[in-house]
């Protein structure tokens, strides 16, 4: 079975390949960016460099201009999906091996969609590579309504959409306490 860094490379490849009519910014990027990942993989990094290069290359996140901004035509959403799964997979497995906090998503039981809940202050509501925020003093005063769960942030803990009035939030399990039964 091909491993989920020689994965990376190929979704690389192929994402390249299928946008290369559409965007040839997009696809030389994600071009130079296999040929990168190959040669640190080849070198066998460190697994602390190999955190930092998956980061600074997470084409999952970011605003205006990104990856995410709508250049990807619907013929090539499988192959940018695929993508996202394996950097957010790989994130999880370096995120652990470098001996970071770390959970088994499937230890969690899932807070249903529609199921209200409350923010708990104190507790960490996001959490990435590069930062996290805590739930802050006051922000508890809602009642807030689960959209959906996210899957796994880069801990192994579940996220979830929750949203009050048309304000929308992402929010860890961890910083979720349930008020009530399910909105009908």
């Amino acid at each position: 079975m091909e491993s989920l860094e020689q994965q990376l490379i190929t979704h690389l490849n192929k994402l390249a390949d299928c946008l290369s009519s559409f965007d040839k910014f997009w696809s030389d990027l994600l071009r130079q960016a296999a040929t990168e990942t190959k040669t640190l993989f080849d070198r066998d990094a460190e697994v602390r460099d190999k955190f930092d290069f998956m980061n600074s290359h997470n084409y999952s996140t970011g605003g205006m201009g990104s990856l995410n901004d709508g250049v990807v035509p619907e013929s090539c959403k499988s192959h940018q999906m695929n993508l996202y799964r394996t950097i957010d997979d790989l994130l999880r497995i370096y995120w652990k091996q470098l001996g970071r906090e770390s959970h088994n998503y499937f230890d969690f039981t899932l807070i249903p969609s529609g199921a209200l809940v409350r923010l708990i202050p104190g507790k960490t509501i996001f959490r990435n590579g590069i930062y996290s925020t805590e739930v802050r003093r006051g922000e508890n005063k809602h009642i807030w309504t689960v959209v959906g769960c996210y899957g796994p942030d880069i801990t192994g803990m579940p996220h979830y959409a929750i949203r009050v009035g048309n304000q929308f939030r992402s929010a860890r399990h961890e910083s979720l306490s349930r008020v009530g039964p399910r909105r009908g």
